[in-house]
């Protein structure tokens, strides 16, 4: 940075001293060049980056379906889990015991998370949810489902205390009864260590799928100065970006902590969602995982969709924005313009959309992926003139209301599609990405009216006079009705039915008659034969075929015969 300061002020130096006599506010070159020495400790390379969070490309529905699988792998990329979410995760280490007189038991470390977590809070097998023993002569011992604890013996232990945290401890179990010892700590890994004892009743399909419920990692909060297991999202952003392992490492020196505040508080803030009576619920939560594979943007794009927002990297710091309707804090007109104006009025087509669908994942889905209600725009479906869907994956977002509210937030910003680039002068150097200005352009019919900044560029427009200093921002149409949000606009998710699998083991018999027919063969001889006339009960689908047995009585073995049923009927 350093290094581009001193750059910038080379070059600016450099340009004629008209600027001075052309800029509007009447600088003296000398009071220019003082501006120009502030400025370049300011402004970064290349201007702002707007990121606009879209929640969450479509390939992010492949990370909701396998968050709750459990596999081996010689390698596997870790999980991070903001908030509160069902996981499965890697199995790290299998084995028997090393003692031959206790092959019965098989031991199992399952890596959860990549890094220290709060709590484990309750394990599945198979989708089960387990009890487990905190009594101390049983702790551990799963005593519900009934089969996994036949007559009193329990055939599944489970320990929870290896979090992640720093100076966790393995099991005596595993340190006595496997090949690892006390050194293997799996530091910085949430694990479950598990010790399944052999049981063909029970383990009829081999080792189960295990998962569990974990709330997630502790986030430092700079309001309080704690570090703290929350939900927040800006609290997950900053993380994010701080990190050092998963994240990116960025200086706590570049992340602008007051907007990180003000972003949290926004994200805490309660949203009525009933009126009788009155509920509520946090304004942005981020509940989920995020995969270490993934790309840094990609992580990043899926963090700020939870908040309905956006980041910047300007002045050096990295802001963060959750969605909400602010006032403008500043205005712009024709006097303030130091170049031509261009304007894009409207989205094309193909990006336009009036609908959105989309999937989320939590408690009231039962921790599978599911469809959230459809949040639709009856002016925009209007002036489509047809139904234009998009869908909206948000996987850390674990509410069907809380999906509703973001996609609403989405679809409404689509529809505010005025988008004008500007060249302003240097008295408007104070305008920053994420903030919302009043445009007055009479030409655009435009007075008084609300737009976002979404870029910010630093640079030199060529003038009448030669070039002149300013800056060049992008400005998008906004309006408070964007994230307007009343109790009626929510839908209850539809109830997911359970599956009930009956069986009847009772068949309609059906009834049938004998009588004894004469056929007369090629040579002319009779024979008797015995017809059977079979009545089929109708639309039975328990009866595949018919066996007819026939014997003399003076026989002991019958002859026996079968008849397909019917499949028609």
């Amino acid at each position: 940075m350093p290094q581009f300061g001193a750059w910038l002020a080379a070059t600016i130096v450099t340009v004629s001293e008209s600027i001075a006599t052309f800029l509007t506010f009447g600088a003296t070159s000398g009071t220019l060049f003082q501006t120009v020495a502030w400025a370049v400790q300011t402004v970064i390379t290349g201007g702002a980056m707007f990121f606009v969070g879209q929640a969450m490309m479509p390939k992010m529905a492949l990370d909701m379906n396998s968050r709750g699988t459990t596999f081996r792998a010689p390698t596997a990329t870790r999980k991070i889990i903001y908030g509160e979410a069902k996981v499965g995760g890697a199995i790290l280490f299998l084995s028997e015991a090393k003692s031959p007189v206790d092959r019965e038991h098989l031991y199992v470390i399952l890596g959860l998370a990549g890094h220290e977590c709060e709590e484990i809070t309750t394990v599945y097998f198979q989708d089960e949810e387990l009890s487990i023993s905190t009594t101390p002569a049983t702790a551990g011992f799963v005593t519900s489902p009934a089969r996994y604890y036949p007559n009193g013996q329990s055939r599944a232990t489970i320990n929870r205390t290896m979090r992640g945290q720093v100076g966790q401890t393995l099991s005596t179990n595993f340190s006595t009864n496997t090949e690892l010892n006390v050194g293997d700590d799996f530091d910085g890994i949430c694990c479950l260590q598990l010790i399944l004892a052999y049981d063909q009743n029970v383990w009829t399909s081999g080792i189960p799928s295990i998962t569990a419920i974990v709330k997630g990692k502790k986030l430092y909060d700079p309001r309080t100065s704690n570090t703290v297991y929350s939900d927040n999202p800006a609290l997950a952003l900053r993380d994010y970006l701080t990190n050092t392992e998963y994240g990116m490492s960025v200086p706590l020196a570049n992340i602008d902590d007051d907007n990180i505040i003000a972003a949290a508080n926004v994200c805490d803030e309660q949203v009525a969602l009933d009126t009788a009576p009155v509920t509520y619920q946090k304004r942005y939560t981020c509940n989920g995982t995020l995969d270490t594979g993934n790309s840094y943007a990609s992580n990043i794009a899926t963090i700020i969709g939870s908040m309905a927002g956006y980041m910047v990297y300007q002045d050096g710091r990295f802001k963060a924005f959750a969605g909400e309707w602010v006032a403008p804090t500043s205005t712009i007109g024709l006097d303030d313009l130091i170049g031509p104006i261009s304007v894009i009025t409207k989205a094309s087509k193909r990006e336009a959309f009036n609908t959105v669908i989309g999937t989320y994942i939590g408690a009231d889905s039962n921790y599978q992926p599911q469809s959230f209600p459809q949040v639709q725009n009856a002016a925009a479906l209007s002036s489509d003139g047809e139904e234009l869907k998009n869908e909206l994956m948000l996987p850390l977002s674990d509410n069907a209301i809380l999906c509703q509210r973001l996609a609403k937030i989405h679809l409404l910003r689509s529809r505010q599609e005025l988008t004008v680039n500007l060249s302003l002068g240097l008295n408007k150097f104070a305008i920053a990405c994420g903030d919302n200005v009043s445009l007055t352009l009479p030409s655009l019919g435009l007075k008084n009216a609300p737009f976002e900044v979404i870029e910010w560029n630093f640079g030199v427009t060529q003038g009448e006079g030669g070039p002149i200093l300013g800056i060049n921002v992008q400005l998008k149409q906004t309006d408070s009705s964007v994230f307007d949000w009343v109790a009626t606009d929510g839908q209850e998710p539809a109830a997911v039915p359970d599956i009930v699998l009956t069986h009847n083991n009772t068949v309609t018999p059906p009834t049938f008659s004998l009588s004894v027919i004469q056929n007369t063969g090629e040579d002319g001889t009779v024979q008797d034969e015995i017809q059977v006339d079979i009545t089929d009960p109708a639309l039975d689908p328990f009866i595949y075929e018919y066996d007819i047995a026939v014997k003399e009585t003076t026989e002991v073995n019958f002859d026996t015969t079968s008849i397909l049923r019917d499949p028609l009927i």
